[in-house]
């Protein structure tokens, strides 16, 4: 029994050996050289900065009237506690 496992051990590790040897050679791999890419669009951090402020707006902004309501905001926000809370509690 040992010397079966022993014997299959050694044929699978010398296939192994022969498959890697045979698919990852140095011969077929081609010569990898580095090209050094030029940015050609300058960005300004004031560019930048406005999309950010911008995002923030977008996401924030009450649909109908395009402006922040941050009275709502906070609300929204201690729905959402609540709820997290809400849901903590069901598996204490």
């Amino acid at each position: 029994m040992k010397k079966s496992v022993l014997i299959s051990s050694l044929l699978l590790f010398s296939i192994g050996i022969g498959y890697f040897s045979v698919n990852f050679s140095d011969s077929d791999i081609q010569e990898q050289t580095y090209k050094p890419v030029a940015l050609t669009k300058k960005i300004s951090k004031k560019k930048s900065w406005n999309d950010a402020a911008e995002l923030y707006h977008s996401l924030y902004q009450d649909e109908s009237t395009g402006e922040i309501d941050y009275h709502q905001l906070g609300v929204a926000k201690q729905e959402v506690l609540a709820m997290m809370m809400n849901k903590a509690g069901a598996f204490t």
